[in-house]
């Protein structure tokens, strides 16, 4: 919102870059889960994992679509602002697609996480544990996989300006997730969670937004800011797990609180903005617009939490569960003895759980 509604202000010049920090932090935070699941109960349910997810994203996401078109329709320009070409793209959750943003332009960051949540669990979890058949273990898999596809990726974007970098900062994430379940990389990466590198890596983050209007030019686009935007934010990530610095204020009850209404936030804040700028139409943007624009997106992010999202994410997690305890076709069990069911990835018993390093993390996603 500082981005949007700031004006000129120097803190907020690269505030852009903020929705790739959510990528990196929600590559992190689904991985971390899927991981989790797989360690206990040996595999993952893909049905139950995106019943909860598009019963967690879609019904804030609509609200705000609707929220959308009623403000344009209000003011007379739904056409004017390519709605009826657009809203299609807006609907099957393609709207990075649309030839149109209408007034819902940060919605394209909806697009891209969709699509990952919809290939990650299935290629990571489903795919490269049958070629970790073959390679000892799942674990091993994976880490083939990242070593060659990973850096391939990063060597085509910061030499041709590849467009899908987006999907490059939400691996980063997925890549420390996967590398802080392994014993040996968590311990080489728990080094990051020190003050020093903390502190480091926070001053590195806002020099580098604060400046990226004059690294954008240097690099004629926004990829390789991106990149490093994104790398950054990847090597922050152990710091918000364990009894860190960044993890105790994050832990706070009012970032807490936020941080429950962050999705309604992001999608409603040009809503919000609009809303202000309705009733105080000479009022340029400046520092004081933008905390005014907050109050008000946060009031409307707050009902919306209560009565659309939270609801949402109940009913998700209800027909999750309902599913898996009535799988659509049921085995014999004579037919499929336990002992002869293969272990997807390198699982140790629940009773050895402990030997394996885990995320004690304060941040706690929401299904």
């Amino acid at each position: 919102m500082g981005f949007h509604f700031s004006g000129p202000a120097p803190m907020f010049a690269g505030g852009w870059l903020g929705v790739h920090m959510f990528f990196v932090l929600s590559g992190f935070l689904i991985t971390t889960l899927l991981l989790r699941e797989e360690a206990a109960t040996g595999r993952i349910s893909l049905l139950g994992f995106w019943v909860r997810r598009i019963f967690r994203i879609a019904p804030a996401y609509y609200a705000a679509l609707l929220g959308s078109v009623l403000l344009l329709k209000w003011n007379g320009v739904y056409e004017a602002a390519g709605g009826p070409e657009a809203i299609t793209w807006f609907l099957t959750f393609n709207p990075e697609l649309a030839p149109s943003f209408m007034n819902f332009t940060q919605a394209w960051t909806i697009g891209i996480e969709q699509k990952f949540y919809l290939v990650w669990p299935l290629l990571g979890f489903v795919l490269l544990p049958l070629v970790g058949v073959a390679l000892g273990s799942a674990a091993r898999a994976r880490a083939v996989a990242c070593a060659l596809i990973l850096p391939a990726m990063l060597w085509l974007i910061w030499h041709h300006n590849i467009s899908w970098v987006h999907y490059v900062a939400i691996l980063l994430g997925c890549g420390v997730a996967l590398m802080m379940h392994a014993r040996p990389t968590f311990r080489v990466l728990s080094l990051l969670s020190s003050r020093v590198v903390q502190v480091a890596l926070i001053v590195a983050l806002y020099w580098v937004q604060s400046h990226s209007a004059e690294l954008t030019a240097r690099w004629a686009g926004p990829e390789q800011l991106i990149l490093i935007f994104s790398v950054l934010c990847a090597l922050g990530l152990p710091s918000l797990c364990g009894r860190t610095e960044v993890s105790r204020v994050l832990a706070i009850t009012p970032f807490r609180w936020l941080g429950e209404r962050s999705y309604s936030i992001y999608l409603f804040q040009v809503i919000g903005g609009h809303f202000v700028a309705m009733a105080l139409p000479a009022w340029p943007n400046n520092l004081h617009k933008t905390l005014v624009v907050l109050v008000v997106v946060v009031m409307i992010a707050d009902f919306v939490y209560r009565f659309v999202e939270r609801p949402g994410i109940q009913a998700g997690r209800w027909l999750a569960s309902w599913l898996a305890a009535h799988p659509l076709r049921r085995r014999p069990a004579a037919q499929v003895p336990v002992e002869a069911v293969p272990a997807v990835g390198d699982v140790l018993p629940v009773g050895a759980a402990p030997q394996r390093p885990r995320q004690d993390s304060n941040l706690q996603p929401t299904d």
